[in-house]
């Protein structure tokens, strides 16, 4: 019995070992994403910046656009080289539902 449990401990430490690894590639690629967004805003002068979520022409909304749209909204928010404020993403989702 002792023997099943440190398996299932030690293979659910290795998934997560395992799945962890390509997450750090992406959050550095967001990094690069968010830099790029300021240089391009910066010339605007925005005081407000929102970020909706990402949807193919002519479709819907799916979860993995509203999660991206999200991260990109906390990193945006994170960056502190930015000149301008990030509206919150699930309060402005929540307003274009209302509209």
């Amino acid at each position: 019995m002792k023997c099943s449990a440190v398996c299932r401990y030690g293979t659910l430490l290795l998934v997560s070992f395992l799945i962890r690894m390509p997450v750090a590639a992406q959050v550095s690629q967001v990094g690069g994403l968010v830099s790029h967004l300021d240089k391009e805003l910066k010339p605007l002068k925005p005081r407000l910046v929102a970020v909706v979520d990402f949807r193919p022409p002519y479709g819907a909304s799916t979860i993995q656009a509203h999660y991206l749209a999200w991260l990109l909204t906390n990193a945006l928010e994170a960056d502190g080289k930015k000149k301008f404020a990030v509206a919150d993403h699930k309060s402005f989702d929540a307003d274009l539902a209302r509209l």
